[in-house]
């Protein structure tokens, strides 16, 4: 292990407000507790051998090969960053496994899309969460947002690579070594321990889009030198090419949107290790997932800023694209949580994830459709093969829409033209999700089943309530003015009506197969 944990943990300074990022959710309904720490330790420098264009790090300079294995460049490089864990209050709750997020940092601040869009799935099923500031563009956000709370953060350290150029595209030369050992301390911590006595059987690393390519980076170049870390790594849109030769599992979520954005980008290839799962229909991001829980968190955060001032969400930064309303309805989320439940039975079952087949491509890597302009190929959601609306998985308009989607709801009249009749569509719906199903590919569920252990040693099975609202948050940082990211065209606010037909189907289908 080249990689020495040195990494202690110490509780957020009290009297200084809420944690940045803390959960809109109601924890303590679900049995769960969150909480902020510190983490200090010295961290080595990485030549990473390869150059970056798409935000995934690596050594200017150097020969291009991602799957080349870092070398140090030296240690002792002292760092404080900190750490967001939710995990279950009661250990008999826990399943064992602690998922470690990449915070991403696109939008110029910590944000946790993997636990948006997967929330429903972790808190039913006993998961501990943490997730990462590993990056110099979310502390530097944290420490303008409320000084008195993240004033000693310090990821600083000299990107200049000895044998000349850059060691980072980004600058985030320590954050390689914070993000390993992190990982590692969650199992071997001092004093502190950030887990409340939970004992981390499995570590999982999990990150979306821009710490996906962060990660796809780690995977490649930091794994091999510490692989006792992190036993399975999950993307969120998505790994790029990956080494074959590692006994750490990957599953990699890859939207149709991205197929769509970048046509001729490596992908992962299908290995005994590895998978990719291509969703069709899918945007970037998800209705369910924003609406339901990143567009209450941009809110209460107060970072994007329209000109004028205003607090932003997510939805109101891309509001001007031109198809209406933004945001496609296959829902991200369920196929995240189900490979997030395929890794769990990978690793503690031995049971590997199934593949899935891939969207289909000309020669050229453009996408093939059908008559209809859909998307062949892929994990095809209910959502998508017996819709309620038109979903797109790309849009047109100014910055980001290319990346959010679509989705315009059938009128009643189109739905019974289409259908016939509501138990039509439930059939429809129930046979692909059955189909799905018997390959164990993922599947049409809003909720897991919430395991915990009765008195007399049983599992009694329960279904958790719905998210809280946003006048149920809690308070905002009362110094979280200081740092803001203005939007500088004009936004205007947009009402997605909901036609037709809404069907729970959780009798159905469960993520794990089971009806």
């Amino acid at each position: 292990m080249t990689t020495k944990t040195t990494t202690t943990f110490a509780p957020a300074p009290e009297g200084s407000g809420t944690p940045f990022g803390a959960t809109s959710l109601d924890l303590a309904s679900k049995g769960y507790v969150e909480e902020e720490y510190s983490a200090s330790g010295t961290a080595n420098r990485y030549r990473m051998n390869f150059t970056s264009t798409d935000g995934a790090g690596g050594t200017a300079g150097q020969p291009d090969d991602p799957l080349a294995t870092a070398e140090v460049v030296d240690a002792g490089h002292p760092y404080t960053t900190r750490i967001l864990v939710r995990r279950p209050t009661d250990a008999d709750s826990f399943n064992g496994t602690v998922i470690v997020e990449w915070f991403n940092v696109s939008l110029s601040q910590d944000v946790d899309f993997v636990f948006a869009a997967t929330h429903d799935y972790l808190l039913s099923n006993g998961y501990a969460w943490v997730g990462v500031s590993a990056q110099l563009v979310g502390t530097n956000a944290l420490k303008q947002a409320n000084p008195a709370r993240y004033s000693n953060l310090n990821l600083d350290a000299s990107n200049d690579d000895p044998a000349g150029d850059k060691l980072d595209a980004q600058g985030d030369v320590l954050s390689w070594d914070i993000f390993a050992q992190v990982g590692a301390a969650l199992r071997n911590h001092g004093d502190v321990d950030p887990l409340g006595g939970l004992t981390a059987k499995h570590v999982i690393a999990a990150g979306e889009s821009q710490a996906a390519e962060r990660l796809t980076a780690y995977y490649n170049s930091i794994q091999p030198l510490c692989p006792e870390i992190y036993e399975g790594f999950i993307a969120y849109d998505r790994f790029n090419r990956v080494r074959s030769d590692q006994n750490a599992k990957v599953i990699s979520f890859g939207s149709e949107n991205r197929r769509i954005a970048f046509p001729k980008k490596s992908l992962p290839e299908d290995s005994a290790n590895v998978r990719l799962w291509e969703v069709a229909g899918a945007s970037h991001a998800s209705l369910e997932e924003v609406e339901g829980y990143l567009d209450p968190q941009f809110l209460r955060n107060k970072i994007l800023r329209a000109p004028d001032g205003t607090t932003l969400s997510l939805t109101a930064v891309v509001a001007e694209c031109d198809t209406q309303p933004i945001w496609s309805r296959v829902p991200n989320g369920h196929v995240v949580a189900a490979a997030i439940h395929a890794m769990q039975l990978w690793l503690k079952d031995g049971v590997p994830a199934p593949t899935a087949p891939r969207l289909e491509t000309d020669d050229s890597g453009q996408l093939l459709r059908d008559p209809q302009g859909r998307v062949l190929g892929g994990i095809r959601l209910a959502t998508f093969d017996a819709p309620t609306a038109h979903n797109g998985a790309a849009n047109t308009g100014p910055e980001g829409c290319s990346q959010v989607g679509y989705h315009i709801d059938f009128t009643p009249v189109e739905l019974c033209e289409r259908y016939g009749s509501q138990q039509n569509y439930i059939d429809q719906v129930a046979r692909i999700t059955l189909k799905a199903k018997r390959g164990r590919l993922p599947s049409f569920r809003r909720r897991g089943p919430h395991h915990r252990r009765s008195e007399n040693g049983g599992i009694q099975r329960s279904v958790k309530g719905p998210v809280a609202t946003t006048s149920s948050l809690p308070a905002a940082p009362p110094e979280n003015d200081g740092f803001a990211v203005s939007i500088s065209r004009p936004v205007a606010v947009i009402g997605a009506g909901v036609g037709g037909w809404g069907v729970e189907l959780s009798a159905v289908s469960d993520v794990d197969g089971s009806a």
